[in-house]
């Protein structure tokens, strides 16, 4: 069902007593019940002066409606389908209440104004501060002398006549028509139209039904297709983005591709459990992490092989990175030169610990497992070449033992971790091997910069990537000159000694990354805060402090901002939502965000209101991620064949 073409005007009045749409009052003045279709004729349109000939041959009729609400007289607009036989409400279009509106003694009545939101061969635009009157016929089978006023913007015109609004103006000028002021800037590009000597009929065969925009189907966008039932789908509604979204169930081996229906239209075997990180790749190919089951380094985050498998399942690549001493784990980013980024704990002794200024009442297993990053060119058919790699080992400070060479004061070296820095979930000393439990991995090519959620310190960090590996492991060199440090940190600046407990913003987060060009809010920064020790997950969006070179400056003894974020999704009750590990976001083309429940397995899509379009309840599972891709995407061009 195609959205508004049409403009018939649909008018229905609910009388006292009435049992339709909009119930009945006894208080109310009696007067005609039902619905009523107008058509608004060329000639019908008299000012300004000439102007029917332009909305006459686009416009030529409209919708309208009227009902009975509390102790007065509304009118209630609706559209009609445009290709359908008869005479049938458009349930594509959301009905408008007019102000309360009364009917006088012979039937008379004045309503408005409102805005009324139209479609004209797919262009939407608006009638604003729209007025109708008229007078219904004693029967009540007609409204009779009927006016129709409001106001157009030629702005919104822009697009349909292939001009400016400047343009625009011109056109209804060379009939006769000259634009003003309009009322809501004051710009020259509005005009005020009349129609007069109006009649609708009334329509025994439809009853309007009141339509809000949650209750407007999907598939009323044409770019959507209308699906059948899927028990699955619990929400659907208009605004939606159409796409297929991928995901891998943890305690499975297949990773599934479903259509915005649903409907399962793609699957990958694999020998290995996830280990998370899964992408499609633009040749259609998916890379994922897999589990090798490593006995020195504990599940269920623990990775160990990544593999690159084409649309039929074929191995066509694999890379293992996991023994006694290191292991992947988590997250992986597929990089625009063909490398691969990869996460991995390395295991250091109780020994090494120590001279690091660890506390050793913090070791609560003999050994320490810090981060790593390396960058893996991948080579056929299994193997692969480290180019780069940076250490957190390598940026560490503390103030718990004076004897050891990295002892200093935390606080006056914000771009250094601090070892014994990391908390537990209720805020208590970390005590396990796990350092710092990186948990995503981001790549931004134009800054050059990665960007991690470091799960143990409650925040997300930069570093630079434009760094050889001994610069990495460095304070000096790079594209920022910084090394391998920190050049930003945000969620919780007591991890540096800029605040406290009432600063902290993250709780154990996920998937932090930029959102990418061309997306709403592109190079904002957003992220599943899952809420842990807060006890209610959000999405965040902020814009990090950068400057127009990439570095993020920042006086010493604050922390790096911002403290407001730009956006943040909740649930109306925040505690009906929370999902304390794993989990994700995604920021999707038409401004909407997808979200990733990952413990409560579900997947829903939400507007920049927060109002909710989509809802996936996916089979009993976790989820580290759910990823949208659009129709168009280059590798899923498979589907097509």
């Amino acid at each position: 069902m195609p959205w508004l073409v049409t403009g018939q005007l649909i008018v229905a009045l609910a009388a006292c007593g009435d049992d339709g749409p909009g119930g009945g009052n006894d208080n109310v003045n009696q007067g005609p019940s039902g619905t009523y279709l107008l058509t608004i004729e060329s000639d019908r349109w008299v000012a300004p002066e000439g102007i029917g000939i332009i909305i006459g041959t686009y416009v030529p009729d409209f919708l309208l409606g009227v009902r009975s609400s509390g102790d007065a007289t509304v009118l209630l607009l609706g559209a009609v389908v445009d290709d359908a036989p008869g005479v049938s409400q458009d349930l594509c279009k959301e009905t408008i209440d007019f102000p309360v509106t009364d009917v006088g003694a012979g039937g008379t009545f004045t309503a408005g104004p409102v805005a009324f939101g139209l479609t004209i061969t797919g262009y939407d635009v608006t009638l604003h501060e729209l007025y109708v009157s008229g007078t219904f016929t004693p029967d009540g089978t007609a409204f009779v002398a009927g006016t129709f006023m409001g106001i157009l913007d030629a702005r919104e015109f822009e697009g349909f006549f292939g001009t400016d609004a400047t343009g625009v103006c011109e056109l209804v000028a060379s009939v006769g028509a000259a634009c003003e002021a309009c009322p809501a800037d004051g710009d020259p590009y509005c005009l005020t139209v009349r129609a007069e000597d109006l009649r609708a009929d009334r329509v025994e065969e439809v009853v309007l039904t009141p339509v809000t925009t949650e209750q407007i189907p999907a598939w009323c966008d044409p770019t959507v297709p209308e699906c059948g039932p899927n028990v699955r789908v619990e929400t659907y509604a208009a605004g939606l983005y159409n796409g297929y979204t991928l995901f891998a169930p943890m305690h499975e081996t297949t990773t599934y591709l479903i259509d915005i229906c649903g409907v399962v239209v793609h699957t990958w075997e694999s020998a290995y459990h996830p280990g998370h990180g899964t992408y499609l790749l633009e040749n259609g190919h998916l890379i994922h992490a897999g589990m090798v089951g490593s006995m020195d380094f504990s599940p269920p985050s623990t990775g160990g092989v990544v593999e690159e498998l084409d649309w039929e399942g074929n191995v066509v690549w694999s890379y293992t990175y996991c023994d006694d001493q290191r292991c992947l784990h988590h997250d992986i980013e597929p990089l625009p030169n063909g490398n691969v980024l990869m996460v991995a704990w390395e295991k250091k002794t109780v020994a090494e610990a120590v001279a690091a200024g660890r506390d050793p009442s913090n070791l609560a297993i003999d050994q320490l497992w810090p981060d790593h990053i390396i960058e893996v060119e991948p080579v056929l058919p299994e193997g692969g070449n480290i180019v780069w790699e940076w250490h957190l080992w390598d940026h560490l400070i503390q103030d718990f033992d004076p004897a050891q060479a990295n002892h200093g004061v935390v606080a006056d070296h914000p771009e250094l971790f601090d070892v014994n820095g990391a908390l537990a979930g209720d805020g208590s000393p970390d005590t396990g091997a796990d350092l710092s439990h990186v948990n995503s991995i981001d790549y931004n090519p134009d800054l050059d910069q990665i960007l991690i959620s470091v799960h143990r310190y409650n925040e997300i960090v930069v570093i630079d990537h434009a760094t050889t590996t001994a610069e990495a492991a460095g304070h000096t060199g790079g594209r920022y000159g910084r090394g391998g440090d920190a050049l930003y940190r945000w969620g919780n600046p007591r991890m540096y000694g800029a605040g406290d407990l009432a600063d902290q913003q993250l709780y154990g987060q996920h998937h932090a990354h930029w959102i990418p060009p061309g997306l709403p809010g592109e190079g904002n920064l957003l992220i599943f805060n899952n809420g842990l020790s807060r006890l209610f997950s959000s999405v965040d969006e902020l814009t990090p402090a950068a400057d127009a070179s990439g570095l993020y400056p920042l006086t010493p003894g604050a922390d790096w901002g911002p403290s407001a974020l730009v956006w943040q999704y909740t649930d109306p009750t925040p505690t009906d939502f929370l999902s304390p590990v794993v989990s994700g976001a995604q920021r999707l083309p038409n401004g909407n965000t997808l979200i990733c429940d990952g413990q409560g397995s579900v997947f829903f899509e939400v507007t920049a209101e927060g109002r909710e379009v989509w809802r996936y309840r996916a089979p009993a599972n976790v989820y580290f991620r759910a990823t949208r891709y659009p129709p168009d995407y280059p590798g899923l061009d498979a589907l097509q064949r």
